[in-house]
């Protein structure tokens, strides 16, 4: 440290005392007051450059220790401008000679100059700090020293004021803005609540236009589908009579384009429905294999020719009970599956519901709609599920269509808090694939593999070039408790099929697709029959598709498979053809009399039992008294649920319930429930009555706790051969076997009692079959021939034809399916085939709420019930009552 940095830093605690708590303008007067005492200069200042740096303006100057007013001058020619380009400037003697031109040094008479520039945080010069002197400068060191220690803090209050300046001025620009703000805050506020209001009163115009426009698509749709019905009955009738080839063609194509309107007019319904927030979903108990046979059964005629396969494949992780809406689940899949038949003309359609997720009460599936069709480019994709689109023009010209089904598909599964995507390659093939969220209940439906007694574990070669295909084989034959193997190729299974012999573990079946490359299914099984290798032939079911009526001229009738069964395969329809696959060796009757023709012979052991019949149904209530009565049972009527359960409480005993399954107020799965919940009722037989013929409806009655299902019309045979099976012989009951007027019945030659049958039921009822319907009711003619006045009477006074077009009209789908069947059984039990077949087909049609068959059903019933009852009222006058049984 120098002499003269020595002296400055002694002076340094003075100055900064002078100066301590200052700040601004007060900063800026005393640091140059300060400094002008301390370096004895005449004039002491600190300026600041303008923006352009041509002009310095003091901020603080002093006369000696005097402050005066500030100046600003021009840097050109000056000693400043030399500090602001040269940094410290030192002039201790003649500075008005070496600058004439600085106005301020001239007048002031300055000898000496010393001046230091004043730097930013970024070394960029923002002022100076400058001393001038009359006389010559002999400390420049001094004074030098006092500039570096000041000049720092200096030029930082320098930025700090101004930055506070600059802050000062943006907090009044921000303050005024806040004003403007505020200001137009509230105007903005006014503007949007009168805003507000407007759109208010418009949303609400809109909402009102548009449930009007939606009701008024509903109520249209109706309007039009009424006629659309008349227009499409007559069609098909006409379709029935004598036309040319022009007259044939031109009603098919009525037909044809009836169906497509009606087709697009209930889209147009459903979407309004959704769009008008009227569309509910329910939340009901269902069975999803009895809703993917349906699927089934509406979809596969529509499969184009052999060149096309549709398959089903159920996880056996998926639960069959489950709870939701089957009806707006069952037409999603329908619609997916239907697009995916209209774009395949060669290769598969695979239909897969898988389990995702699962906890307590819900879990979450997967339905996935796989085909090898077109495809869709990715562009495509992007407009799939849009409302009234189609993915391009020339596919709705080629293929046809409004586009609202995926788009209806879509709003479903959201509704079903599902998602639906496309997964899709051009040429390659596309997959729709859409979760939904269901509920299920703990009894579930299980496949009744004791019914396949000695079948259990029965090893099984399914034949097919699919691997689709196998997995669904798998899934079905596995769920049975089979044990199944598989074969790509006809000579594959030939070969699996002898060394599965010689290795002592033969084939007991072979599933065998028709359609393989190289050896089809035909030859297949053919050569599985000739081979000599084979000490037994395995059972043969070949899997046919709809053109399977060309194969049975490809067989001789002892190279004829053993069972048929039609793509796509189901659960329940394999378990069936299994079943009768391998009993229809003792499925055969030889009848030797009447009494075995008649099943009298199978109940000698257990005449005398006492039978509760819970029948809402007049004829048939009647019928299967008569039956009864006539084999020597002893029958208690119920004409409903709750008369039946009010017997049982009151105690009095039965052998057995035949109860029927379809009945108004308690149905008989609802009486089956409370009976089993008895546990005093747990050993008493109960046998369903029902025209559902089906599979599922055996297995649902068997899984509720019924021993067993019958199904109208049933034979005498039929129903004596349930009761034989489940009724206990006693000595009581063997007594009764002895009776006079049964033994004598079971002596009587079949050829004998036939004749006389045939000659007392000579009279022609047109669409009855009245020696079935003697014969079906135990060969007594009176009780048929009563029977069946009594169903004529019945359908005059009732009307139910009128009935049923009544409940349609009002959409009362649940009357009409109930006086349907009731309809339809009690033609049954009269063996009133004509009406019987076309009552069932009006059953189904009622369920899939097909509206363009109505109209013809009804009419074509009504006018057979019409002709059936003046036949029978004729018969009745002329006395006509069949012969009387001794």
């Amino acid at each position: 440290m120098n002499i003269w940095e020595e002296r400055a830093a002694r002076i340094l605690p003075t100055v900064m005392e002078g100066i301590s708590n200052t700040y601004g303008d007060a900063f800026f007067r005393s640091i140059t007051k300060q400094l002008a005492i301390a370096i004895s200069a005449d004039f002491t200042f600190i300026g600041r450059l303008d923006s352009a740096a041509k002009n310095v303006r003091t901020i603080a100057l002093c006369q000696g220790s005097e402050l005066v007013d500030n100046i600003e001058y021009e840097l050109a020619h000056t000693p400043c401008e030399n500090v602001v380009s040269q940094s410290v400037c030192i002039y201790p003697c003649n500075v008005c000679e070496q600058f004439p031109l600085d106005d301020l040094l001239q007048h002031m008479c300055i000898e000496a100059y010393m001046g230091t520039p004043l730097y930013d945080s970024n070394h960029h010069v923002l002022g100076l700090l400058v001393a001038l002197y009359k006389t010559p400068l002999e400390e420049a060191g001094f004074v030098t020293s006092i500039f570096e220690l000041f000049s720092g803090r200096i030029a930082g209050e320098i930025s700090s004021t101004e930055k506070a300046a600059e802050l000062d001025l943006l907090n009044d620009q921000l303050q005024k803005k806040v004003s403007e703000l505020e200001s137009f805050k509230l105007e903005l506020e006014d503007r949007v609540d009168r805003r507000t209001a407007e759109l208010a009163k418009a949303k609400n115009i809109a909402e009102i236009a548009n449930q009007e426009k939606s009701y008024f698509l509903a109520t249209m749709s109706h309007e039009i589908r009424t006629p659309m019905n008349g227009v499409l009955g007559m069609a098909e009738l006409l379709n029935g009579t004598a036309l040319d080839k022009t007259q044939l063609r031109y009603v098919n194509t009525i037909q044809h384009s009836g169906r497509i309107l009606l087709a697009v007019i209930n889209d147009i319904l459903d979407y309004s429905k959704i769009e008008a927030g009227k569309l509910t979903l329910e939340s009901i108990p269902f069975y999803l294999d009895e809703l993917v046979d349906s699927i089934i059964n509406i979809t596969s005629a529509k499969v184009q020719g052999d060149k096309c396969e549709l398959m089903v494949s159920i996880d056996p992780d998926v639960p069959n009970s489950l709870v939701g809406d089957p009806s707006r689940l069952s037409q999603v899949l329908v619609n997916l599956v239907d697009n995916a038949v209209k774009f395949t003309s060669q290769g598969e359609i695979f239909i897969e519901i898988t389990l995702l997720e699962r906890s307590d009460d819900q879990m979450k599936l997967q339905f996935s709609v796989q085909d090898t069709g077109i495809g869709i480019s990715e562009e495509q994709i992007g407009k799939i599920f849009t409302t009234f689109s189609q993915v391009d023009a020339s596919i709705s010209r080629r293929y046809g269509g409004t586009g609202l089904g995926l788009a209806i598909s879509k709003l479903l599964v959201n509704m079903m808090n599902g998602e639906i995507q496309v997964q899709s390659k051009l040429g390659k093939g596309s997959a729709f694939i859409f979760t939904t969220v269901v509920g299920f209940h703990d009894k579930q439906k299980m496949i009744p593999t004791a019914l396949l007694n000695d079948l259990f574990g029965m090893r099984v070669l399914v034949v097919d070039d699919s691997l689709n295909s196998q997995e669904v084989f798998k899934n079905i034959l596995e769920s049975f408790v089979l044990n199944a193997s598989f074969a790509l190729s006809g000579e594959s299974a030939l070969e699996k099929i002898i060394k599965a012999q010689q290795e002592g573990k033969p084939y007991q079946l072979v599933i065998v697709d028709w359609l393989m490359p190289e050896m089809d299914g035909i030859e297949t099984a053919m050569r599985i029959r000739n081979c000599s290798a084979l000490h037994h032939s395995p059972k043969i079911i070949l899997v046919v598709n709809n053109s399977w009526s060309e194969l049975t001229n490809s067989f001789d009738e002892e190279m004829m498979p053993d069972g048929f069964v039609f793509k796509p395969v189901s659960q329940s329809t394999m378990f069936d053809i299994i079943l009768e696959t391998f009993d229809k060796q003792t499925a055969q009757k030889e009848s030797v009399n009447l009494g075995a023709e008649l099943g009298l012979d199978k109940v000698k052991g257990i005449r005398g039992a006492r039978i509760l019949l819970v029948e809402d149904n007049e004829i048939n209530q009647q019928v299967a008294t008569g039956l009864l009565e006539s084999a020597q049972f002893k029958v208690r009527s119920a004409k409903s649920g709750y008369e039946a359960l009010e017997c049982l409480y009151k105690g009095e005993a039965f052998d057995c319930i035949l109860l029927d399954l379809h009945m108004p107020e308690m149905d008989g799965f609802q009486v089956c429930r409370i009976i089993r919940e008895q546990a005093r009722f747990n050993e008493l037989p109960i046998v369903a009555l029902s025209a559902n013929a089906t599979s599922d409806t055996r297995r649902k009655c068997i899984m509720l706790g019924m021993n067993d299902h019958i199904a109208k019309p049933f034979t005498s045979d039929e129903l004596f051969s349930i009761l034989a099976k489940w009724i206990e012989p006693t000595e009581e009951k063997t007594a009764a076997a002895e009776c006079e007027k049964i033994g004598s019945l079971l002596t009587i030659v079949s050829d004998d009692i036939s004749d006389a049958v045939v000659q007392s039921s000579s009279p022609n009822i047109p669409g009855v079959d009245v020696q079935d319907g003697i014969i079906r009711i135990g060969g007594d003619a009176p009780l048929y021939y009563r029977a069946l006045h009594q169903f004529a009477d019945i359908q005059v006074r009732d009307n139910p034809v009128d009935t049923i077009r009544n409940a349609i009209a009002c959409d009362n789908f649940k009357l009409a399916m109930q006086t349907a069947h009731s309809l339809k059984g009690s033609a049954g039990m009269v063996s009133a085939i004509g009406i019987f077949d076309k009552v069932a087909k009006l059953e189904v049609a009622l369920v899939e709420k097909s509206t363009e068959h109505f109209v013809f059903l009804l009419e074509s019933i009504d006018s057979e019930l019409k002709v059936m009852i003046e036949a029978v009222q004729a018969l009745k006058g002329a006395g006509v009552q069949g012969p009387r049984k001794e």
